[in-house]
């Protein structure tokens, strides 16, 4: 009745960057564990390449990550990656980003270490930078924050590789989730044959490359027929619940629920939609989780509409007064 046993997942990429681990439990939470909706403990991650930090700055629980990490460019020694800011809904919390810190390190994927990172400051609101100086057909784990005066907030990250010498550009990953990764490439040979997508770790031999793990990192193959040229690159699906959904509209609203409409995900690819909002108004907010549906139950009854629905209901104060996401 007084104590609390808790454990946690880490990211195999991240595992070994990790000194030590904060966890904070806050009055306010312990107030609310009657309710089994509430996140009792905040987990922070200390990493080595973030030494340098205050005890007094930490990681800022109200700034998300950035969103939607892609490499634009590589050779065999750059890469060139950008990303989309982070979503902040708190309007006294929009003008404080000044700056993203950006590291990249190279990751050893026989011994699943990585390595040193190098730090960068890119200004806000800039939101790319190009790595150069790099090593050959070498794999690279790249982080992001926002920062502000005060601290940083949550990391995004993605892992890719450098080309090897002699090799173009020619597999690109265009999208990912915590268990697929889609990519093209383009038709630089002759052939009408068609072509092998394979990924290492895994039987699937399909584009898009589905059923993979989360946070897990794989090498992608493209093979055409009967040619013994391919290419190949390496990438990581996205940790659990870090995908959202971007086009999500209210269907209607009452003084105390919600019905939430969107579309799915591309090829519905998506197994499972979790909903859960926030209400903005509350000091040291947390999100509100409703549990996870199976993406077949989600279907609207509406014949031809080819959408998800869900409804949220029984709130404590109008829907006007929260935030709502829906995560794959």
């Amino acid at each position: 009745h007084d104590n609390l046993r808790v454990n946690w997942t880490v990211p195999p990429v991240i595992r070994d960057l990790i000194d030590e681990y904060l966890v904070n439990i806050s009055p306010y939470f312990h107030f609310r564990l009657t309710s089994p909706k509430r996140r009792l403990l905040t987990l922070m991650l200390i990493k080595r390449y973030v030494h340098h930090y205050q005890e007094a700055e930490g990681l800022l629980l109200w700034l998300p990550s950035p969103t939607d990490l892609k490499l634009l460019e590589k050779s065999d020694t750059m890469m060139h990656v950008a990303w989309s800011p982070p979503e902040i809904f708190d309007p006294q919390y929009k003008d404080l980003i000044t700056h993203y810190r950006v590291t990249i390190a190279p990751f050893d994927a026989i011994k699943g270490v990585t390595g040193r990172p190098k730090n960068y400051t890119v200004p806000y609101p800039g939101s790319s930078i190009r790595f150069e100086d790099l090593r050959p057909d070498t794999i690279y784990n790249i982080t992001v924050q926002a920062g502000t005066d005060s601290g940083y907030g949550q990391i995004l990250w993605g892992t890719y590789s450098t080309l090897a010498r002699g090799q173009n550009h020619i597999l690109r990953l265009v999208y990912r989730t915590p268990t697929t990764l889609t990519v093209e490439w383009e038709p630089v040979w002759a052939t009408d044959r068609g072509y092998i997508v394979s990924v290492s770790k895994s039987k699937c031999t399909t584009e898009p490359l589905k059923h993979l793990e989360p946070s897990t990192v794989y090498n992608v193959t493209l093979q055409p027929r009967g040619i013994a040229d391919g290419a190949s690159g390496v990438y990581a699906t996205l940790p659990q619940g870090w995908f959202v959904v971007r086009n999500l509209v209210f269907c209607d609203r009452t003084n105390y629920a919600v019905s939430l409409n969107w579309e799915p995900i591309d090829l519905n690819m998506a197994t499972h939609y979790q909903v859960r909002y926030l209400r903005l108004k509350e000091n040291d907010a947390v999100w509100n989780e409703e549990t996870p549906q199976r993406a077949i139950e989600l279907l609207c009854p509406k014949d031809g509409c080819n959408r998800h629905c869900y409804l949220v209901y029984n709130l404590e104060y109008s829907p006007s007064e929260y935030v709502f996401q829906v995560r794959a």
